[in-house]
């Protein structure tokens, strides 16, 4: 249950510290005066999303603080796997900085949004004014049935499963597209892999090619310089050599006059043999300078492919080309790890179907076996309310194939009079119908879950008197095994109350702040009776509020 509520500067909230009985509490007010201010910030603590608008001053950070107490008994396994301390006492804290950034605490550990939910949802249950409007909606509908089934786990092991199924679905249908693309580009791919590998091209070869080209195409030349060259180191009549060796013999003849003349003959023997064997290379070159039209011919036809090749692949050098056959041959790789992929991604997919069938033949002999009982007893309730001749049914349809809910779909059928036919819920309810119908679909569910807290937003929009008395006796039964806190406009719910808050809204100054008064008896009577009243209270009223308190 809600122990207390801690909050500082939320909304129109400056500091408020209030504490809860573990009954029935009635909060009223004027219309906007902040009561619904109080249901958001304990809808905070609870678990939902946290928005920077909230803060009343913009500079300062905004606190709530909850403080819960839990059968350890229920509770304990979830603060074990996350690791949190816990005794029973439980103090849940959301911080919204100026920044906009929130952050979560359960018992001084920090915690992700998520863990704060799972928590939430299991510890209070927060009836707004737009999950009235929700009734109508099939799927709404259904999530009422499974809360009364205890079907909680059952449907987030089959949600769990169904995402994965429909990932995997559509992982399949994207493999398919891939395999079907590529199949049908596999010819022309095979066609450029082939031609490319028939070429036999490489880098050196191509380097080799142009080389060679260059001296066949110029070989008169070459034969021209290496003519010339050798007349001038070997073969003429007065060639380089013989020069030099003139030259040596002129040193050695003067060498008795000048012996430093010894090291420059022995350099000019080195250079005479250097020379030689440059002669002897240039003559083996000899051959390079003939012509070879033949050679040509096929150097040249060589060259054209690597050139076509090339320009096909719009790319200019060899290796571009070796990387785009690697390219290819991986394509077809990839083919082949696609179709792997594939299989093994359908092996998954019959893994999930298998386990959806598991978890939606139990969750649909779950709704069926609970659908009868929870029908009938709406109806009990909706009598209490003044509903004598309602009729109430849920009509629990199967489909084809699984769907977010399983194999179910769920329709509230309804009927307020005698004798007509069941109709949609949604086509045939009034206003003040839907809130009786839904106090009873809450009852229901309250009565066969252990949520410790719940908490009622208006659920009396459009019922009076009477009826508005019946509906309080039902929160205040259903009090007896759960903490019901409920913000209503009618005396008639308020008066049933064992604990009454009432909210004003007051000037502040430079703005209006929203205060909380608990109130006793005498005050209590005064509320009540300007309820009754609307404007100036009068002894009746006060007297009619006495009355109601009495009861």
């Amino acid at each position: 249950m809600l122990k207390s509520l801690h909050i500082e500067n939320y909304a129109l909230i400056r500091l408020l510290d209030v504490d809860f009985v573990d009954g029935f509490t009635a909060i009223t007010g004027e219309t906007g005066a902040g009561k619904s201010i109080l249901l958001g910030a304990i809808g905070l603590i609870a678990g939902n999303r946290a928005d920077f608008g909230v803060l009343l001053n913009k500079e300062q950070k905004c606190i709530i603080e909850g403080h819960f107490y839990l059968e350890k008994e229920l509770y304990e396994k979830f603060f074990s796997e996350n690791d949190i301390d816990f005794d029973g006492d439980v103090i849940i804290r959301r911080e919204i900085s100026p920044s906009g950034k929130s952050r979560a605490f359960i018992n001084d550990t920090p915690v992700q949004l998520t863990i704060l939910k799972e928590l939430g949802d299991n510890i209070i249950n927060i009836h707004s004014q737009h999950e009235t409007l929700l009734i109508s909606e099939s799927r709404f509908q259904m999530q009422i049935l499974d809360a009364y089934c205890g079907n909680n786990t059952l449907v987030n092991d089959y949600s769990s499963v169904y995402k994965q199924y429909l990932e995997s679905k559509s992982n399949i249908v994207s493999l398919k597209n891939l395999i079907e693309k590529q199949s049908s580009d596999a010819d022309y791919w095979m066609f450029l892999y082939k031609e490319l590998e028939d070429a036999s091209i490489s880098v050196e070869e191509e380097m080799e090619l142009r080389q060679e080209q260059d001296i066949l195409t110029n070989a008169e030349k070459i034969g021209e310089g290496i003519f010339g060259s050798l007349q001038l180191l070997s073969e003429s009549e007065d060639n380089v050599q013989i020069k030099l060796h003139k030259i040596i013999q002129l040193m050695q003849q003067t060498m008795q006059y000048l012996p430093a003349l010894e090291s420059l003959s022995d350099r000019m023997n080195q250079a005479i043999i250097e020379i030689s064997d440059i002669a002897d290379s240039l003559s083996k070159m000899k051959e390079l300078s003939e012509s070879n039209p033949e050679r040509l011919e096929y150097v040249n036809n060589r060259l054209d492919e690597y050139n076509r090749l090339l320009h096909k692949h719009k790319v200019s050098e060899v290796a571009q080309l070796i990387a785009i056959k690697e390219e290819i041959a991986l394509k077809q790789t990839d083919n082949a790890s696609l179709k792997d992929r594939l299989e093994a991604e359908e092996k998954k997919l019959e893994s999930f179907v298998g386990e959806l069938e598991i978890l939606s033949k139990e969750l649909d002999k779950n709704r069926n076996s609970h659908a009868a009982a929870f029908s009938e007893s709406v109806v009990e309730i909706l009598s209490q309310l003044g509903m004598p001749n309602a009729s109430f049914k849920i009509a629990i349809d199967k489909l084809n194939d699984f769907g977010p809910d399983g194999i179910n779909t769920a329709k509230f059928m309804f009927t307020a009079n005698k004798g007509e036919s069941l109709k949609e819920l949604g086509s045939v309810i009034s206003g003040g119908e839907m809130s009786r119908v839904m106090l009873a679909v809450k009852s229901m569910i309250m009565m066969q879950n252990m949520l410790p807290t719940i908490i009622f937003d208006e659920i009396d929009s459009g019922v009076s008197g009477v009826i508005a008395a019946k509906m309080g006796n039902i929160l205040k039964n259903l009090s007896k095994n759960h903490q019901v806190i409920a913000i209503t406009h009618l005396p008639q719910i308020a008066s049933k109350a064992e604990e009454h808050i009432h909210v004003v809204k007051t000037d502040a100054g430079d703005k209006m702040e929203t205060q909380l008064y608990k109130l006793e008896y005498e005050s209590r009577v005064e509320v009540l009776a300007q309820m009754i009243s609307d404007e100036n209270i009068s002894d009746s009223a006060i007297e009619m509020a006495r009355e109601l308190l009495s009861h």
